[in-house]
């Protein structure tokens, strides 16, 4: 009896005794993570401080949906995000109005009297590397307001950064129709060349997105129901580090395939007719003008044909990404030709600028803007004029 009665504290010790081991275990286990994490942590930010162009990229990267200037809409688009400042590395910035697009708020009723014209394009077409005041659309609405001072003119401008014209098509059908607009103007050529690297591009192909990878970053940060982890990502450099390499990897497949292309996939050029089809199509069902335009570029101004460059949007070379713009431009003035054949407003305009007016081989300073703008003016004008010719009798025609 007695010899019963001892064992019980005894084993009541020994499992203390185990207790105390496993609570040492997992203190030791803790505080080693906490010491590795802070090692790791301060080994990532002096490789963002020391690394270069990639480690600065790192420490200013963060993908979430509070600090990123564009949002997803539908199955495949984006667009910019309303209040947002887009900045660009030579210190001019991008503003987004409360609807999410660049230039003064406009109404969706239209008000009497006034012309609207709906703007699509890229970045070349949104404005980058220039202020507000100095995109084609401001330049545009000046120019038109002080040719015909009796109208009031409206352009919109629904262009933005990456976009192709299955992005346009996109933004037309979601965003652009509900503004009623009396002209359209498409000013694309540029993205769709990104769209020969695709060597099994299809018809309506998401892979044409080039934001495809930060929406889907930014989807998995929405469906995070963890606060705490969103907001550890701001202030921890080793936590942003996965999503950042993905990100990076991302990048680095789209420069090995560029690299590895021996010839441009024609079917973007096919892409490109079809989506400009289904834009021409949409245009006649709301009864609004079509102007189909082709940005400048300055490829063989400013390039040598073998040069070679990482841009997404250019394809092998200088000479090959002119003859691929080239063939996208025919495109275009071949959908124009027909449509004027059956009766359509519609008309085309090509853009031949001085190399001083470009940044690079196709974003333009505010005067390669304001000389695209006047080109714009011109061909819109005889459907400005038809529309409201009251107001060109006394001389206020464009000039």
């Amino acid at each position: 009896m007695f010899e019963g009665r001892s064992a019980m504290p005894v084993q009541e010790g020994a499992t203390t005794a185990l207790q105390k081991k496993s609570m040492q275990y997992w203190l030791m286990l803790g505080f080693s993570l906490f010491v590795g994490f802070g090692i790791a942590e301060g080994v990532v930010r002096v490789f963002a401080v020391f690394g270069g162009e990639l480690g600065h990229r790192l420490a200013k990267y963060e993908i979430s949906p509070a600090t990123m200037p564009i949002e997803a809409y539908g199955a495949h688009g984006f667009r910019q995000k309303p209040n947002q400042i887009f900045p660009y590395k030579n210190g001019t910035a991008a503003y987004s109005n409360s609807k999410g697009y660049r230039g003064p708020l406009v109404a969706l009723e239209k008000p009497p009297g006034t012309y609207r014209i709906l703007l699509l394009g890229g970045s070349t077409t949104h404005g980058f590397y220039v202020n507000d005041e100095e995109t084609i659309d401001a330049h545009l609405r000046r120019i038109l307001s002080e040719r015909y001072s009796g109208i009031q003119f409206e352009v919109v401008n629904l262009a933005y950064d990456g976009y192709d014209s299955y992005q346009l098509l996109l933004r037309l059908q979601s965003d652009g129709v509900r503004f009623n607009p009396d002209m359209i103007v498409i000013n694309e050529g540029i993205n769709d060349v990104r769209n020969a690297h695709i060597s099994d591009l299809k018809f309506y192909d998401p892979r044409t997105n080039g934001w495809r990878e930060v929406l889907r970053l930014l989807g998995e940060e929405e469906k995070s129901a963890v606060s705490l982890y969103r907001l550890a990502k701001r202030y921890s450099y080793l936590i942003r580090l996965p999503a950042f390499l993905s990100l990076i990897y991302e990048e680095q497949r789209t420069v090995k395939s560029q690299r590895a292309l021996i010839a441009p996939n024609p079917q973007a050029i096919e892409n490109f007719e079809v989506n400009i089809r289904d834009i021409s199509r949409i245009a006649s069902e709301i009864h609004a003008t079509l102007i189909l335009s082709t940005p400048a570029s300055s490829l063989e101004s400013l390039y040598k044909p073998t040069d070679t460059s990482t841009l997404s949007y250019w394809v092998i070379d200088a000479a090959t990404t002119q003859q691929y713009r080239v063939a996208l431009a025919k495109r275009m003035q071949k959908v124009v030709a027909e449509l004027k054949a059956a009766g359509a407003p519609a008309a085309y305009v090509s853009h031949q600028l001085a190399p001083e007016m470009f940044f690079d081989d196709c974003h333009l300073t505010s005067e390669g803007n304001r000389a695209e703008a006047v080109n714009l003016a011109q061909v819109a004008a005889p459907f400005i004029e038809f529309l409201f010719p009251d107001k060109v009798g006394s001389g206020q025609g464009a000039r």
